[in-house]
């Protein structure tokens, strides 16, 4: 086995010479940490955590992407004219759900 050294410490990881495939050494402890290991030996953040956006949300989402094919098909005052932005808004309005703690 061989041992990459700067990634340091428990987290390091092990590379086994005949599959070739890397290991973690321990992995529940880099799961739980909010840090990276990098392979200079640093610590960066985690990017992004995505949660499952809430009920209302979804609705709300949901919503407007429905009035937006809908307003393709059956002519609506306003949707129609402009279903493209209001698709585009429900899945801003999505995005910002899943993006967002609940």
């Amino acid at each position: 086995m061989l041992r990459l050294e700067p990634w340091g410490g428990p987290e390091a990881a092990e590379i086994s010479r005949c599959s070739g495939r890397l290991r973690a050494a321990n992995y529940a402890a880099m799961q739980s940490s909010s840090y990276y290991i990098l392979p200079g030996g640093g610590k960066r953040e985690k990017d992004m955590n995505l949660h499952a956006p809430s009920v209302p949300n979804f609705v709300v989402s949901l919503v407007f992407a429905v009035l937006a094919l809908v307003g393709h098909v059956v002519l609506l005052p306003f949707v129609s004219l402009y279903g493209f932005w209001v698709a585009i808004i429900a899945y801003v309005i999505l995005a910002v759900g899943v993006v967002m703690k609940t």
